[in-house]
């Protein structure tokens, strides 16, 4: 057995070798894991789904404040979010660049929404499940200068980016957010009792790409909240979900040959919805709203928000607007329609009333007959559009 031991002893050497390495490997943490903020800090953020014209974009809004001691005033802040589907782990990544005023201590608020849109399910259970990571390089750095400012999921929840705003606001004002594990903030005892700034902190609002945010300036709070509300049914969806999300129709008119009509009211926006179904078959067919023309911007805007009706078409995009108008005895009717393969959103532009206000008639029509025609023949002696003074012939 003597001719053994050469390849006994090799084994030996091999072994003591493996052994010797894994002892001198030192573990090193993770960076985000105790990596100190360097220039901005997060002091709190929001999350959830942006609406925008082509579907839902998940998005962070975020509190930060400049943590640096020094002024970054005119500095180019660099900031890429990369969102990542957790079962998919296909990304999306969202670049900005921020220059502001930016003192020391001083905060600002910050929108990065994943260009990426998707179609969202009715049932949030089936949503998508969103991890997103942002860093930041503040001037011209380069790899060895990348912060980790938050590394986050995205609630399932849709938000404007003015209500996100203000539930940042809030949750700021009365329970400041702890900084996340892997993201430990530098401690400032005298932060919550910080006097005010000579500056006023004003919001600095930025996203990715061609991204719009889905409210207006002019735009209320109570209206984007019929839009994104959840489970907000739509075209193709039976009268029954119809009941399920506003409660029993205030009205239904069934006198028109073939037509079934109801009204409902959401109440958290004083919006009637009217539904009308083809053929006894009690889906929603064409979908009727009345809305203030102050709050959005143009008919797109509107296009965008209302879009959140299309029901089990949702995923249609929309082509291009195109405008007409009809001279009735009413007064003058004008008319832009966007189509999309298996339905058309319609807007009809009341003239200004009494006093001096103006409305949009927006509707989705999945039905084949011209909208407006449509409207205007089944208006006379129809309960439930009654108070839509644009359709009178």
């Amino acid at each position: 057995m003597n001719h053994l031991n050469p390849l006994l002893r090799g084994a030996l050497r091999v072994s003591s070798l493996i052994i010797l390495l894994s002892l001198s490997v030192v573990t090193v943490p993770a960076e985000s894991a105790d990596e100190e903020p360097k220039s901005l800090a997060v002091l709190n953020h929001v999350t959830g789904w942006s609406l925008g014209a082509a579907g839902y974009h998940p998005a962070v809004y975020l509190l930060l404040e400049n943590v640096s001691g020094r002024d970054l005033s005119g500095v180019t802040l660099k900031i890429q979010g990369k969102f990542t589907d957790v079962h998919t782990l296909e990304p999306s990544t969202a670049k900005l660049e921020v220059r502001r005023t930016l003192k020391p201590a001083q905060q600002f608020r910050l929108a990065v929404i994943a260009p990426k849109s998707y179609e969202l399910p009715r049932e949030v259970a089936y949503w998508p499940v969103m991890e997103t990571k942002l860093m930041l390089r503040a001037g011209d750095v380069g790899d060895e200068g990348t912060e980790t400012l938050l590394v986050t999921r995205i609630d399932a929840t849709t938000e404007t980016q003015d209500d996100a705003f203000q539930r940042l606001n809030e949750v700021t004002s009365y329970k400041r957010r702890e900084h996340p594990p892997h993201h430990a903030a530098r401690k400032q005892p005298a932060a919550t009792a910080r006097p005010a700034e000579s500056e006023p902190v004003t919001p600095l609002v930025a996203t990715a790409g061609k991204i719009k945010s889905v409210s207006s300036q002019s735009g209320g709070k109570t209206v984007s909240e019929l839009f994104n509300r959840k489970g907000l049914p739509g075209l193709g969806d039976d009268f029954y979900e119809f009941e399920q999300a506003f409660g029993m129709p205030q009205i239904t008119e069934s006198k028109k040959k073939d037509f079934t009509w109801a009204r409902f009211k959401d109440r958290a926006s004083d919006t009637d919805v009217v539904v009308c179904s083809k053929d006894m078959t009690g889906k929603a067919d064409l979908i009727v709203l009345q809305l203030p023309k102050k709050k959005f911007a143009n008919e797109q805007q509107l296009f965008a928000q209302a879009r959140a009706l299309a029901g089990v078409m949702k995923g249609q995009s929309l082509g291009p607007p195109k405008k007409s108008v009809r001279y009735l005895a009413s007064g003058r009717l004008e008319i832009t329609t966007c189509q999309a393969q298996g339905y058309r959103m319609v807007c009809l532009t009341t003239p200004e009333d009494g006093a001096g206000e103006a409305a949009y008639i927006i509707t989705l029509n999945r039905m084949p007959q011209e909208t407006s025609a449509l409207l205007l023949e089944q208006s006379k002696d129809n309960s439930a559009l009654k108070g839509f003074p644009v359709l009178k012939p």
